[in-house]
């Protein structure tokens, strides 16, 4: 696990160093693999399991400069669990966050409205919305509205 993690940290700096000026963050997928079949992450925050996948999000955060969050949770409060865990291990890097404003983690513009919000309390940087491709079209208003209301 050891060599996986530094393994890891060394491909994400060069990658970082390869984008020059562009910042290049890296996206742990722990989130993912949490919360992606059903929206109910259970147990510890995402980061919890990332040595599992080989990602040390401190260490990542370091070499990067940046981290992004993937918040696949029905759940506003679990979204402010793990920005929580990852605000204090990403330190002072920029941190992101990927949603998915459609089911099984959104629901309604006032779920995702209170997401971007705890977002904001948590101070991230940037929200990623996954993904237009797979979205109904009356998504887009979903988004729209919590946008106008977070």
């Amino acid at each position: 696990i050891t060599a996986r993690i530094e393994t890891v940290a060394s491909l994400a700096a060069e990658a970082a160093e390869a984008a020059g000026e562009v910042t290049f963050a890296f996206m742990d997928p722990s989130g993912a693999t949490k919360g992606y079949a059903t929206g109910r992450p259970t147990g510890g925050p995402a980061p919890t399991i990332a040595w599992q996948l080989g990602v040390e999000p401190r260490a990542i955060a370091r070499a990067c400069g940046a981290l992004a969050a993937i918040g696949y949770a029905a759940e506003p409060e679990r979204v402010g669990l793990d920005l929580d865990a990852y605000r204090t291990l990403a330190e002072d890097a920029e941190l992101s966050l990927a949603l998915r404003p459609t089911p099984p983690d959104c629901d309604s513009a006032d779920n995702l409205t209170a997401k971007l919000r705890i977002a904001r309390e948590a101070g991230v940087g940037r929200v990623h919305l996954y993904h237009y491709g797979f979205m109904r079209l009356e998504t887009l208003d979903l988004i729209r509205e919590a946008l106008a209301s977070a």
